[in-house]
C-alpha cells in the first residue's frame, strides 16, 4: 500500500468545493465561484413565453417519466454526493470526507446548530457544533424533505411576508404534493389553488407509457374555456382510452381546467412553468453547501431582474410583448367573424358557424376566454377590428408595460457579507444533558480524524474514524406529528423476507359464518375500559382532514364508530360551525362519549349520540329519510327535506376512524354503501384505519388469524388490515370518488428496550358524486 496522500489530494475537486467553510482550505474556490457566477449572468437569457394553448415541449417526451438509455433500459439518476441522516455516534467511521460532511450538516440541520469548520495536525479536519434555539428566526432555512410540517412553516412565512391574508384574490399553481395541499388549506383557505398539467400528464406518463397520442387529449380538457368544450374534450379522452379517463378523473380535472378558474385573476395558467423555469436556472447553484448556494442564487436573481428591468424600459408598447403575440396569433379567426350589432352595447359574432356573443363594455364573450385571459378572444377581436377601435385599450390593465415595469422597480438588495452579520455578546444556551442519547452536544467539538485504519481501506481510499472529545449528550425535540417517517415498500420488504412472518402473507382459507361476531364483545371492551384512559384524544385529525375547520355554517357530521369520543371531541373543540352526530353499536360507548365530551365542553348543544350498527342495520331515518335518499341518488337534492319534519336532510361528512376494520370483511361493501346513502351529493367521507403490515397485525400469533388479513383478539373483537388496492376497491364499488389516499408511516421508538415499531395506517378521503 502506497503513503496515504493529504487530504486536499486524495479528494476530488467536487467534493473540495463542498466541503469548503474555512476561507484558506481551498485557496483557488473563490476564483472559481466569480467566474462560474460571470459565466452564469453573462449566458443568462429569458426562458420563452408560455406560447397560448400550445402543448410545452418535455424531454424525450416524458414528462415525469423514468429516463431510459440503451435499448430502453431505466436509467438511475447519480450524483457525486452522498447524502448522509444526520446520525452520529461514537466510532463512527466514513469512507469518503464528503459523506462525513453531509452528515455533520443534517445532524446541523436537524438540531438547529451552527457549524465552524477548522483544520489541525496540517492534514486533518474537525467541526464544532454551536448550540442555539430551533424556533429562532433565520435569515434563511433549508428543508431536507417535502412533508407538511414544512410547507406550513413556508407556506405560514410566504403569507407574513406578502400579507396574503385569507388568499382571497391569489392564485398558487402546483403538483398534487400532499403537504402543500393540506398547507394551504389551512394557511390560506380562500387562495384558488391549481393543480399543474404537465405533473398530471407526468404521472399519466409513468402508468401509460405505451400511449404514445395521449398527450393532446389530456392537455385539450385544461385549455377549455368554458363547461361545454371541457365536456367535449373529456369525451374525446373517453373514446381515446378508458382507462387513461378513468385515471384523469380522479385526478378532479376542475382544480387544472380552464373553465373552473375563477374569474377575475386574468391569469389563464395550467402549469407551473415559471417556477420550473427558475429551477433550471439555479441547478449550478444547488450543488454547493447551503450558505453559498443561497448566496449564489441571490447573486443570480438579483443580475436576471436587473436585466429585466432594462428590458422592459426599452420596450416602447402600450401592452407588454405578450399581448403582440396573443393577438397576432387570433388575427386571421378575427377577421373571419361575421360580426352583427345588437343594442345595449352587445354584438353577435360568427366564427365557423358557431354564433357568441360579445359585449364590449363588459368586457365578456360567451366563450368566457376573454374573462378567463383578460385579452380579447378572436370573437370579441373580431368586433374590435369590425369598429376600426384598438384592441389595446380593450387589454386588462395587468398587461400594460407600465406594470410590467413596475415588476422589477424594487429589485433585490445587494446583501453584505457574513461579517456584518448582527454579534451579540449573550452566551450560547445549550440542551441539558441526555443521558438516554449518545450524541455530542453543542459546543463539544466533532473531530474528523485521518487513520490507517478501515475496514474498506485500500490504496486509492481513505478511511475517517468519527471521535469524540469531551463528548455531551444532545437533547429530543418536543413530540411532534408525523406521517412519513419511512417508506412502505421498505418495511414490507423487511416482513416480507423475514420466515417468522410468514403466515401473516399467505392466503387463509375463512370459515364461513354468516352471522359474525355481535356487538356483545365491544359492549364488554368498552366496561373494561371505562375510565377513558384506553384512548387518547386525536388531535391530530384536523391537520390531516382541514376540511372539518373551514366548512361552511350549519354542516351536518357523522361519526360512524365513535368509541369514547376521541374523534369528536377534538372535532367539536375545533369550532361552532358544525353539528356531530355520533353513533357506535356498544351502548356502554356512547355513555362514555356522553361523560368524556360533558366533562370538557360543559355547555355544549351541537352533539347527538345514537345507538346503531351500520354493519347490520340502516341508519335512523331522521339522519336521512327515504325521500331524501332517494333523491341523493339521484344528485337532486336540494340541502332542504320536505317530506318529513325530523329529517336532518343528510350529512356533509362521515368520519371512519378505526372503525370499518372492526367489521366482518363480508359486511364491508354494505356498511359503506349505507354511509354512501346518507351522505349529501358533494359531501366526504374521511377514513383512517389500520394498514397492512403495521406493527399491531405483526404481533398476532398464527392462531389468531381467521381469514385474509383478518384477526379475531382474545375478547371477541376483530381487527382487519388494510392495503391501498382493498380500500381503494371497496369505496368505488360503493360509488365513491377517490380524492386522497396513501400511507401514514410512523416510526417509533422504545427508548428502555430499545426496540423500533413502525406503524402503518390507511388515510383517505372519498367524495360523493354531485
Amino acid at each position: 500500500m502506497s503513503e496515504i496522500p493529504n487530504e486536499e489530494e486524495s479528494l476530488p475537486p467536487d467534493t473540495l468545493a463542498l466541503i469548503n467553510l474555512l476561507p484558506n482550505f481551498d485557496d483557488e474556490a473563490p476564483q472559481r465561484h466569480e467566474h462560474e457566477m460571470d459565466r452564469i449572468i453573462r449566458e443568462f437569457e429569458d426562458e420563452p413565453y408560455v406560447r397560448h394553448d400550445e402543448i410545452p415541449d418535455s424531454d424525450s417526451d416524458e414528462d415525469g417519466a423514468p429516463r431510459r438509455g440503451r435499448k430502453g433500459r431505466r436509467q438511475r439518476r447519480r450524483t457525486h454526493i452522498e447524502r448522509g441522516e444526520g446520525r452520529l455516534f461514537f466510532h463512527q467511521t466514513f469512507i469518503r470526507g464528503v459523506s462525513f460532511k453531509e452528515n455533520v450538516v443534517d445532524y446541523a440541520l436537524q438540531s438547529g446548530r451552527n457549524l465552524y469548520q477548522y483544520k489541525y495536525d496540517k492534514d486533518k479536519t474537525g467541526f464544532k457544533c454551536y448550540g442555539g434555539d430551533p424556533e429562532e428566526e433565520k435569515s434563511w432555512g433549508v428543508v431536507k424533505v417535502e412533508n407538511t410540517d414544512n410547507w406550513s412553516w413556508f407556506v405560514n412565512k410566504l403569507k407574513v411576508d406578502l400579507d396574503l391574508k385569507d388568499g382571497d384574490g391569489y392564485i398558487l399553481v402546483s403538483d398534487r404534493q400532499k403537504g402543500l395541499i393540506k398547507a394551504v388549506e389551512l394557511e390560506l383557505p380562500k387562495m384558488e389553488h391549481r393543480m399543474c398539467v404537465r405533473h398530471i400528464y407526468g404521472n399519466m406518463k409513468k402508468k401509460h407509457g405505451d400511449l404514445t397520442a395521449m398527450k393532446p387529449f389530456i392537455w385539450a380538457p385544461a385549455w377549455s374555456y368554458n363547461e361545454p368544450d371541457f365536456i367535449a374534450n373529456l369525451d374525446k379522452l373517453k373514446a381515446f382510452d378508458m382507462s387513461v379517463y378513468d385515471d384523469v378523473m380522479k385526478t378532479n380535472p376542475k382544480t387544472w381546467c380552464r373553465a373552473f378558474q375563477k374569474i377575475g385573476n386574468f391569469c389563464e395558467d395550467v402549469e407551473n412553468n415559471p417556477t420550473e423555469s427558475f429551477n433550471n436556472t439555479i441547478k449550478k447553484a444547488r450543488e454547493k453547501p447551503f450558505v453559498p448556494m443561497l448566496e449564489m442564487i441571490t447573486t443570480q436573481a438579483m443580475a436576471q431582474i436587473a436585466k429585466r428591468s432594462a428590458i422592459s424600459h426599452a420596450h416602447s408598447g402600450i401592452c407588454t410583448p405578450y399581448v403582440s403575440k396573443f393577438l397576432a396569433k387570433q388575427y386571421k379567426e378575427a377577421k373571419a367573424c361575421k360580426v352583427t350589432r345588437s343594442t345595449n352595447g352587445m354584438y353577435q359574432s360568427q366564427l365557423h358557424g358557431i354564433n357568441f356573443r360579445v359585449n364590449l363594455e363588459d368586457r365578456t364573450c360567451s366563450c368566457k376566454k376573454w374573462e378567463v385571459c383578460g385579452i380579447p378572444c378572436q370573437h370579441a377581436y373580431g368586433v374590435i377590428l369590425a369598429k376600426k377601435l384598438q384592441p389595446e385599450d380593450y387589454v386588462c390593465h395587468w398587461f400594460r408595460t407600465a406594470l410590467w415595469r413596475r415588476n422589477y422597480t424594487d429589485g433585490i438588495v445587494p446583501p453584505r457579507g457574513a461579517s456584518f452579520s448582527p454579534q451579540t455578546d449573550a452566551s450560547n444556551v445549550h440542551d441539558p444533558p441526555n443521558p438516554n442519547k449518545a450524541i455530542c452536544g453543542p459546543s463539544q467539538p466533532i473531530v474528523l480524524t485521518q487513520t490507517s485504519q478501515g475496514p474498506t481501506m485500500t490504496q486509492d481510499s481513505q478511511a475517517y474514524e468519527l471521535s469524540f472529545r469531551s463528548c455531551g449528550y444532545g437533547m429530543e425535540k418536543a413530540g411532534e406529528y408525523h406521517s412519513k417517517d419511512f417508506e412502505w415498500e421498505f418495511l414490507k420488504n423487511l416482513v416480507e423476507n423475514d420466515p417468522c412472518l410468514s403466515h401473516h402473507i399467505h392466503t387463509h382459507e375463512q370459515e364461513e359464518d354468516e352471522d359474525g361476531p355481535d356487538s356483545q364483545a365491544w359492549q364488554d371492551f368498552h366496561a373494561r375500559h371505562s375510565s377513558g384512559k384506553f384512548f387518547k384524544e386525536r388531535r391530530y385529525l384536523l391537520k390531516e382532514f382541514p376540511e372539518l375547520l373551514s366548512c361552511g355554517h350549519n354542516s351536518k357530521l357523522l361519526e360512524v364508530g365513535c368509541g369514547n369520543g376521541s374523534t369528536v371531541l377534538p372535532i367539536l373543540r375545533g369550532g361552532n360551525n358544525i353539528s356531530v352526530y355520533a353513533c357506535d353499536c356498544s351502548s356502554e360507548a356512547l355513555v362514555r362519549t356522553k361523560e368524556n365530551i360533558a366533562r370538557a365542553i360543559p355547555t355544549l348543544d351541537n352533539f347527538h349520540s345514537f345507538s346503531c350498527d351500520f354493519s347490520t342495520s340502516q341508519f335512523p331515518n331522521w339522519v336521512a329519510c327515504h325521500h331524501c335518499r332517494h333523491h341523493f341518488m339521484l344528485n337532486q337534492h336540494s340541502g332542504k327535506c320536505s317530506s318529513n319534519e325530523h329529517c336532518i336532510g343528510g350529512v356533509d361528512f362521515v368520519t371512519l376512524i378505526f372503525t370499518l376494520s372492526a367489521v366482518p370483511k363480508e359486511r364491508m361493501p354494505r356498511a359503506l354503501k349505507e354511509c354512501f346513502s346518507v351522505l349529501k351529493p358533494g359531501g366526504l367521507l374521511l377514513f383512517r384505519d389500520y394498514g397492512l403490515y403495521d406493527m399491531t397485525m405483526l404481533r398476532f400469533k398464527p392462531e389468531r388469524l381467521i381469514g385474509f388479513r383478518e384477526y379475531v383478539r382474545s375478547d371477541g373483537t376483530l381487527s382487519y388490515f388494510f392495503c391501498l388496492d382493498t380500500v381503494r376497491r371497496l369505496f368505488t364499488d360503493a360509488g365513491f370518488i377517490e380524492v386522497e389516499l396513501e400511507y401514514c408511516c410512523v416510526k417509533a421508538v422504545n427508548r428502555r428496550k430499545g426496540k423500533e415499531m413502525y406503524r402503518v395506517w390507511v388515510h383517505g378521503k372519498f367524495q360523493k358524486p354531485f
